[in-house]
């Protein structure tokens, strides 16, 4: 593996950059890897900056500055367009780029330093296999493909052969260079380092779940049981996204209304018609002109919202091609049927239901039909090991792990309820000291009342709010039911129930860092210790 000095991070740095590091760092222990190299120097007689994605030195070979360029693109008459789900605008030529960063280091080294470094330069595309010519200047010979990743040794050795590179750095030259490009300061190993780490173990994992699942593809329809982070979620977008794929007009139901609006920014899900289950329920009735109480009853919500489900989408001819429900567990039998009817093909519509009977927050009894193909997932692929063995006593099981370590959960007892809120703003503000970003913390809380509360305060320049309002989220458990956070905050009040449902959801929130504010008895009764 090659030495590493400077590291992107994930939620800061591009998911591109991310993914050339684990390419690059697949080179051997001679080459030096360097993240986002900047400086200030003189271009045309003028101050400019200019940055360099990644610089790799090796005592024998001088330096390779890497141009990172992710995401779809276009050239047309020399211009180049970025294309993705942000739209399309023009950008740099990714590999006038990488020149102009080769001879700026090149020429700042020499000036500085009095050391004339050899340089060249090459351009690496993490989500293309396949490209097109894409000009004189920028030949295959320097261009990085995925199909270049199980090979960057060999890769590097054709890019620096193309160029004619060659040098003799001493171990002087070689140690002038770290210090140079990657300066050390004296600092200690936060909250954040630790749950980076696990956060690039937790994704290999869900990558290997939905390997794993692509063998499901024989059976049209199944269900999918499966513990809190065994990646149902993930797994559901997988299937809606080969479903659009193959059929187009798409379905996809869950229960909770935030999780709904994150599964609507999925990029792959273009034509699929995504909702809760009421959701659906009013937007089909507006459509008929069947009549809807602003205020409807629980006798609705629970039963009836089924029935005019039925009635609406009779009246509006409206089917689809495949259907996919997350959050199952949460779906009565009633309404399981009211959605079958929506299938364009009969008992031949393609439908999968991801479920975990221990997330039930509202029983609804509801059971698969037997003659539907049924699969466990037993890998957790979200929690840490320490946050899943905190699942173990409240479902009465172990769970499945793969290993990846994280930092230890923390337990803050509180007596009195009303020092809840103050005590996990100062959680927050030592997650903030500790390296974790904003978008990162997540605050859950058991009452609605205590989420309001905390929505009033704030944490030295950043403010709390619900989710999708802009700060660090602060939401209730069953809001927030079927997301997660890398570093959660959970505050929970009174003692609780057998199992302890509510706080088996909180806890599986977390990824990677999850602290827990409540009372003693609460702690006991969860076998925490």
């Amino acid at each position: 593996m090659a030495t590493v000095h400077s590291r992107p991070i994930a939620g800061r740095d591009e998911p591109s950059e991310l993914k050339a590091f684990d390419a690059l760092a697949t080179l051997n222990d001679e080459w030096h890897i360097f993240h986002s190299v900047a400086w200030i120097g003189v271009r045309g007689r003028r101050v400019g900056d200019g940055e360099a994605d990644f610089v790799l030195v090796h005592a024998r070979h001088g330096a390779v500055v890497v141009e990172v360029k992710g995401g779809g693109i276009a050239i047309e008459s020399g211009c180049w367009r970025s294309t993705g789900k942000h739209g399309e605008f023009e950008i740099k030529d990714p590999y006038r780029q990488a020149t102009a960063s080769k001879s700026a280091l090149h020429k700042w080294f020499d000036k500085q330093h009095g050391l004339k470094l050899p340089t060249c330069h090459c351009v690496l595309f993490p989500d293309y296999s396949n490209l097109a010519a894409l000009g004189p200047h920028a030949p295959p010979e320097i261009t990085v493909t995925p199909r270049d990743f199980v090979g960057m040794d060999d890769k590097l050795t054709e890019i620096l052969r193309t160029w004619g590179l060659a040098a003799n750095l001493s171990s002087k030259d070689i140690g002038l260079i770290i210090s140079a490009l990657a300066p050390k300061t004296s600092a200690r190993r936060t909250l954040a380092d630790e749950a980076f780490d696990a956060h690039r173990t937790l994704v290999d994992l869900t990558q290997e779940q939905i390997r794993a699942f692509a063998g499901m593809r024989r059976n049209r329809r199944a269900v999918v049981f499966g513990g809190a982070g065994t990646g149902k979620t993930i797994l559901a977008m997988e299937k809606a996204a080969e479903f659009e794929e193959q059929n187009g007009n798409v379905l996809v139901l869950c229960y909770n209304k935030l999780l709904a609006s994150r599964l609507k920014k999925d990029p792959r899900l273009r034509l699929a018609t995504v909702a809760t289950f009421h959701g659906l329920c009013i937007d089909e009735m507006r459509k008929a002109g069947i009549p809807f109480s602003a205020n409807p009853d629980r006798e609705w919500w629970e039963r009836k919202a089924a029935e005019c489900l039925v009635e609406a989408l009779a009246t509006n001819g409206n089917a689809f091609d495949a259907i996919v429900i997350d959050e199952g567990q949460d779906f009565a039998r009633e309404w399981i049927d009211a959605i079958e009817v929506a299938g364009a093909h009969g008992a031949d519509t393609p439908f999968y239901i991801f479920a975990d009977e221990n997330q039930t927050l509202w029983p609804r009894n509801w059971t698969p039909e037997a003659d539907w193909p049924v699969y466990e997932l037993s890998v957790n692929c979200r929690n840490t090991d320490q946050i899943a063995r905190r699942l173990d006593p409240i479902v009465k099981r172990m769970e499945v792990t793969r290993g990846a370590q994280g930092p230890d959960t923390k337990w803050t007892e509180i007596t009195r309820a009303d020092r809840a809120t103050s005590v996990a703003a100062r959680a927050v503000e030592r997650l903030l000291a500790e390296g974790f970003s904003s978008s990162e913390i997540c605050v859950i809380c058991e009452h609605h009342d205590t989420a309001r509360q905390l929505r009033e305060m704030s944490v030295g320049d950043e403010i709390f709010g619900a989710y999708g309002s802009g700060g660090i989220v602060v939401e209730t458990i069953a809001r927030f039911k079927g997301l997660e956070a890398p570093a959660v905050v959970l505050i929970l009040e009174g003692g609780g129930c057998e199992p302890d449902i509510e706080a088996y959801v909180g806890f599986s929130r977390a990824s990677t860092y999850l602290q827990v504010i409540g009372p003693p008895a609460r702690k006991k009764g969860l076998g925490w210790s």
